[in-house]
């Protein structure tokens, strides 16, 4: 596979998913105006639950159809089976477990809104599958185009509803139309093999490769999202929407970046695994390539979160604000945590993942309930020190020893484009405090984001001048 080609699937991976993203800002705008913060954290809580059963039914079982160098049709078949009987079980285990999360927090709407949202776990069972023959093949054109228009379809139901005064019923609506239309669209033009279950075909190999991922995935969301847990138990469900709304943000960057990279680079290293020159000279491009879009997202939270939230939410979203600027600091370093999912799951490695998954997770859930005496202040400090500034650097570690290929020379890759990052956000903080103007909210954020990109791009054409254009694209070499 040449560069080219890898560019182009880089683009398609990366280009869309910045369109999406936008689209949900802009659809989670709109419905944040229209629906409560208590109503919202009610959706918050029951998301804080089916994530838990979304690690089985979204993939975990079936990424050795992207992972494995080669794979037979009704191997592709079989798991495809054994993915929508996962996701079954998991829409039955949400009606059963209503009554016990209602007792927990102690809302009665959870429990008619947690077996409905359950029903997204059938349909991602069905679409899962598909989605990762698309990623397989590098088809990300395809999988770009039904991912934006279930989302736009999605989330004009979605506000149409909200507008009716479906409250919360309103998120749930807009959720299962989505992933309604993605279902439908893949099983239309994925081209994966289909039939029926065959026992004369084994997976269990691709299974137990499967079962560090979901244990690691498992782990992952025990310690993810015991934030939620803590919060919505003893602050409320208003602070928790605060707090969600400040963490989805925190996201974006991670969003934008790594998670639509994932199926590609995945596929990409699992062909180079043997070969750890280019194994490692694409991860460090990508690596790069991920902590250059990122830092000034995270930047401009830091400095102007008040920005931020007035603008996506509005004045009734205000508290949320210094949640943000605190978890600012994960925003840049999440994203490069995450990359480490590549090198295990590329390297086959899932069971040294699932350990590190445990011994994270441990730190992780211990600050949360330190930080929980202080509310969700004290949770967002608490994921930012453990998450984003203790365990980054250790999970990048574990997972380049892992694939069998060294931290510095990648480490080391990421210097100039952090330098370029603070000089850049340091020159738009003092100009921005000479101007100190009072502007309208479109005008402050259009000042200060164009200050922020020139500045930022003046240090990067300082720092690598002719090497520019290489920071956008994948190479084995710079």
């Amino acid at each position: 596979m040449d560069d080219k080609k890898i560019n182009q699937g880089l683009l398609w991976s990366i280009g869309p998913q910045f369109f999406t993203y936008t689209l949900s800002l802009v659809f989670t705008a709109v419905l944040s105006r229209l629906v409560l913060p208590a109503e919202y954290g009610l959706f918050n809580l029951v998301s804080t639950v089916t994530a838990f059963f979304m690690v089985f039914a979204d993939g975990g079982i079936v990424w050795s159809i992207v992972s494995k160098k080669e794979i037979k049709d009704q191997e592709v078949i079989n798991l495809y089976w054994i993915n929508v009987l996962i996701g079954g079980l998991m829409s039955v285990t949400c009606i059963l477990i209503a009554p016990f999360v209602v007792a927990f927090y102690g809302y009665e709407e959870l429990k008619q809104l947690l077996p409905v949202m359950g029903l997204n776990f059938l349909i991602t069972g069905f679409t899962v599958p598909g989605t990762m023959w698309l990623k397989r093949g590098l088809l990300l054109k395809k999988l770009a185009i039904i991912n934006l228009l279930s989302l736009i379809i999605g989330g004009v139901v979605g506000i149409l509803a909200a507008k009716n005064g479906f409250g919360y019923w309103s998120l749930a609506i807009q959720a299962l139309t989505k992933s309604t239309l993605t279902m439908l669209a893949i099983h239309t033009v994925s081209g994966m093999p289909m039939g029926w279950f065959s026992r004369k075909t084994h997976v269990g190999t691709m299974l137990r490769f499967s079962g560090g991922l979901l244990g690691f995935g498992a782990v992952n969301y025990f310690s993810r999202n015991l934030d939620n847990v803590v919060i919505g138990k003893f602050a409320g469900v208003e602070e928790l929407a605060f707090y969600a709304k400040a963490y989805f943000l925190m996201t974006l960057p991670s969003m934008l970046t790594t998670a639509g990279l994932s199926g590609m680079m995945v596929a990409l290293l699992a062909r180079y695994q043997d070969d750890k020159v280019k194994f490692q000279g694409y991860y460090k491009n990508a690596l790069r390539l991920v902590t250059l879009l990122c830092c000034p997202i995270a930047g401009y939270f830091f400095t102007f979160p008040e920005d931020v939230i007035l603008l996506f939410y509005g004045e009734q979203w205000l508290m949320a604000a210094p949640l943000l600027q605190v978890l600012a600091i994960a925003c840049l370093t999440q994203p490069m945590h995450n990359t480490m999912g590549w090198l295990f799951t590329a390297s086959g490695q899932s069971r040294k993942m699932f350990h590190w998954g445990c011994f994270a997770a441990i730190f992780l859930s211990a600050g949360f309930l330190v930080g929980a005496q202080w509310g969700a202040i004290g949770v967002a400090i608490s994921y930012t020190v453990v998450m984003g500034l203790c365990l980054t650097l250790g999970a990048l570690k574990v997972a380049h020893s892992a694939a069998g290929i060294k931290l510095w020379p990648s480490i080391k890759y990421l210097l100039l484009v952090l330098v370029s990052s603070i000089f850049a956000l340091l020159i738009t903080f003092f100009i921005d405090k000479i101007l100190n103007q009072e502007l309208q909210l479109l005008s402050r954020i259009f000042i200060r984001s164009t200050l922020l990109v020139i500045a930022y791009a003046a240090m990067l054409l300082f720092f690598y001048r002719s090497q520019f254009f290489n920071l956008f694209k994948l190479k084995t070499t710079s």
